[in-house]
């Protein structure tokens, strides 16, 4: 359990964005018509409390609850979500002043899954985080409904395979992103983002070696071979970028599977995150493919109008149990709509 230190605050409450549950936390604020936001610098706060870029910052005033009430919910929020909350007295704190614009509102997530379109189990997974875990609601939309107009009733889609849309259901999407809708995809959806040209990535692979040589009964183990099953990839995040909000090492090991890779921006900005120059950490990838894989990107965002597309080139949610990587996800869902269209281009 958490704890809520300086008792009720008359100006504002902060909790950072570390715990595993801080998204559940978020949420819970939101769907009671509490306003939030999340810091997008460090500041230091009192008893000289350092506070993280990623942190939510919950004001007093202007809620539609009362103050007493809003204390209640902190109490909540640090015993069922195991969160340490910080009372905060005034809003010139060390850094930033809590009044300015380094502080951005959060929105409501209202997020549909795309079914019947890709694997089951991926999407399925999606599910279980949001549903089980953070206690978000996540409607389950199937692929066909993408070209109808109640997509609007959404502000984020996630995606886990590429999908097979008819040129105008690919319009609507594009319109969708275009007014403002988070799009994003995961894995072998990545690909097809950027085949279907919603977004700029450039996908790179192996050359594939000669054949020439290959026996009869080795066709199967050759064809395999090309392929990069699960395993274990170390990964370097950029932690001032939103998407790495909430982590404090740069590495990340992430669980891969297939052969999606992208090439890395110039830009350190444009990079969430990209693989190191050693990133096998357990399992079994060909040379050649590891020497591609070495240093290209598993996050990237564009920008499209008024939208955003993230790509998570790895499954951030495997089978339920890759909890480190879980948070990427949320942090798409959160917070994928205030990264800088300069850094998503």
């Amino acid at each position: 359990k958490g704890k809520v230190f300086g008792g009720q605050s008359a100006y504002a409450y902060a909790f950072e964005w570390h715990g595993y549950y801080a998204p559940r936390a978020a949420y819970r604020l939101i769907e009671k018509g509490i306003r939030i936001k999340v810091s997008t610098k460090k500041f230091i706060g009192p008893g000289e409390q350092e506070f993280d870029r990623g942190t939510i910052m919950i004001p007093v005033a202007n809620q539609t609850i009362s103050e007493y009430d809003l204390f209640q919910m902190m109490e909540t929020i640090a015993n069922e979500d195991a969160l340490d909350v910080h009372s905060l007295s005034t809003g010139l704190t060390g850094g930033v002043s809590l009044g300015s614009n380094t502080f951005i509102n959060v929105q409501k997530p209202i997020v549909a899954l795309i079914v019947e379109g890709g694997s089951s189990y991926d999407i399925g997974e999606v599910w279980h985080l949001l549903d089980t875990r953070m206690q978000i609601p996540a409607s389950k939309l199937p692929v066909s409904r993408i070209g109808s107009p109640n997509i609007d009733r959404y502000n984020t889609m996630v995606i886990t395979d590429g999908l097979n849309l008819s040129e105008g259901a690919i319009n609507n999407l594009k319109r969708w992103i275009r007014n403002g809708g988070t799009l994003i995809g995961t894995g072998s959806a990545v690909a097809w983002m950027s085949q279907n040209k919603l977004t700029n990535l450039k996908l790179v692979s192996a050359e594939r070696p000669s054949a020439e040589e290959v026996p009869y009964d080795l066709i199967s183990d050759y064809n395999r071979a090309q392929n990069i099953p699960g395993g274990v990839y170390m990964s370097k995040l950029e932690l001032s970028h939103p998407l790495a909000f909430g982590y404090y090492k740069e590495n990340l090991p992430t669980f891969r599977r297939g052969n999606t890779m992208i090439e890395a921006s110039e830009r350190l900005f444009s990079n969430p995150g990209v693989y190191t120059e050693a990133p096998l950490m357990s399992g079994w990838i060909s040379d050649a493919n590891l020497e591609v894989l070495k240093g290209t990107s598993t996050i990237r965002v564009n920008s499209f109008g008024g939208g955003r597309i993230i790509s998570l080139v790895d499954n951030p949610n495997f089978r339920a149990f890759w909890y480190g990587t879980n948070k990427l996800m949320m942090n798409a869902i959160f917070f994928g709509k205030i990264v800088s269209s300069s850094s998503a281009r």
